[in-house]
């Protein structure tokens, strides 16, 4: 989930105008720092898709993914995203061999 686009999720002048705002706005920057998440919620009223932190590299100041949202899934948590079909009796009535679809 690291290669995450947000330039494409939220547009580049967006993404533009609040790495503009860490550089100018002292009050918001330092918000930031502390919680980058309930910054850019409060400020802009957007859910960034994982936990993120600022940190500092050679004087620019980049979103990277806070340290425990690299931690693993829980049980429920996969269960929520995994793909695939539900088991037979779930839902779903069973289906005779050789019916074909739609009969």
């Amino acid at each position: 989930m690291s290669n995450i686009d947000f330039e494409q999720m939220y547009g580049a002048d967006a993404i533009a105008a609040a790495a503009e705002r860490l550089k100018t706005d002292d009050a918001f920057r330092a918000e930031a720092q502390a919680d980058l998440n309930a910054a850019v919620k409060r400020h802009y009223d957007v859910d960034l898709p994982m936990p993120m932190r600022l940190v500092e590299t050679d004087g620019e100041l980049l979103a990277v993914p806070a340290e425990d949202s690299q931690a693993e899934l829980s049980d429920e948590e996969l269960d929520m995203v995994a793909g695939g079909f539900p088991p037979t009796g779930f839902g779903q009535k069973e289906t005779k061999k050789g019916s074909g679809f739609g009969r």
